[in-house]
């Protein structure tokens, strides 16, 4: 297998997760409603702030109703749509109700409280699941509302900031497109091979887990591994393999067949049993020269947190140092140029 290949990734894949899409286009929830669900079931929260009489308010409706971005906001998020200027008594979730008694045009007071005295429309307010909110103002097209959504649905959040977040997912779906071409420069096998190889070349081993319906897993394949300085530094220093937990292939393992028993979640076992049934995205493993576990890393992660991770392992630092330590005296060596660059 040549080690350059064309990968061509249909952008559409991620919205495949909407089985039964809502022909009545966004599902608005009231306050109310809204913390009488998150109780029973966490989801993050999506706000929406308009003005009627604003023309990029209705650019903005347009784009929300759109099958695309609706399917996906109902299923992921509770929403709720506000009325900069609404005569409703509003209460909020920690219970203060707010009222907005003006005979006049007056800005509801619970959207003052909310955004502050310069108030923008469209705004959105996104609260995740620790109930920590973030303000996005002004009309949002479909990459960055979709860059935005992403964001909070996959826990990105925990991970990294949305700025930096918003720079790798529009380097992965450059806006407008409706597919990715990237040439894939690190090196891959699959699994079976390099567990022979090892006995003859041992090295350590990357596995990464990947998962068609996580866009933030299909982000870490191309723009974070596919990075130059980490596939180089791959290529040197680890086999790797990129496994599909949904594949149906059959993967013999240190002589364990390993198959997929089309079970309702669509799991093969050998995913399964390496993350011991936490199926959570974007996850990759680390393991030693014989093919046993050292690491499971769990969450998006930028090209600069990935050479933490790897220079870690593939230069036996865990063996005299942990790996939170490792962190805090750590220097890039990789992007230190980007970085002096930084004003």
């Amino acid at each position: 297998m040549k080690n350059t290949l064309i990968f061509i990734l249909l952008l559409n894949t991620f919205f495949a997760s909407a089985q039964q899409p809502d022909s009545t286009g966004m599902q608005w929830l009231n306050l109310e409603d809204i913390q009488k669900k998150y109780i029973e079931k966490q989801k993050p929260i999506f706000i929406y702030f308009y003005d009627s009489e604003n023309d990029s308010c209705s650019m903005q409706d347009s784009i929300l109703n759109n099958p695309e971005a609706y399917n996906y906001a109902n299923i992921l998020f509770y929403s709720v749509k506000i009325d900069i200027y609404s005569k409703d008594e509003l209460t909020f979730f920690d219970g203060t109700t707010y009222s907005n008694t003006s005979e006049s045009k007056t800005i509801h007071p619970l959207v003052t409280s909310l955004l502050g005295d310069s108030i923008f429309t469209p705004s959105f307010l996104l609260f995740d699941k620790k109930a920590t909110g973030q303000l996005f103002t002004g009309y949002k097209n479909r990459d960055d509302l979709f860059s935005i959504l992403i964001f909070y649905a996959e826990e990105a959040y925990n991970h990294v900031d949305f700025a930096t977040f918003d720079k790798y997912y529009k380097i992965t779906y450059p806006p407008g497109q409706k597919q990715v071409m990237t040439r894939i420069v690190t090196k891959r096998l699959n699994l079976e091979k390099i567990f022979e190889q090892i006995k003859v070349h041992p090295k350590k081993i990357i596995v990464n887990l990947y998962y068609n319906y996580s866009t933030s897993a299909t982000m870490q394949s191309l723009s974070i591994f596919n990075n130059p300085k980490v596939a180089n530094y791959i290529n040197k220093n680890f086999y790797f393999s990129e496994l599909n937990v949904s594949t149906k292939d059959t993967i013999r393992i240190l002589d364990i067949d390993y198959v997929n028993k089309n079970e309702s979640h669509g799991y093969h076992q050998l995913p399964i049993e390496m993350l011991q049934g936490q199926m959570h995205f974007p996850v990759f493993l680390i393991l030693n020269e014989e093919g046993k576990l050292l690491f499971r890393y769990y969450g998006y992660q930028t090209p600069e947190q990935i050479e933490i991770s790897l220079t870690y392992f593939a230069e036996d630092k865990f063996k005299t140092i942990k790996l939170d330590a490792y962190k805090k005296t750590f220097t890039t060596e990789w992007f230190k140029n980007e970085i002096e660059k930084t004003p």
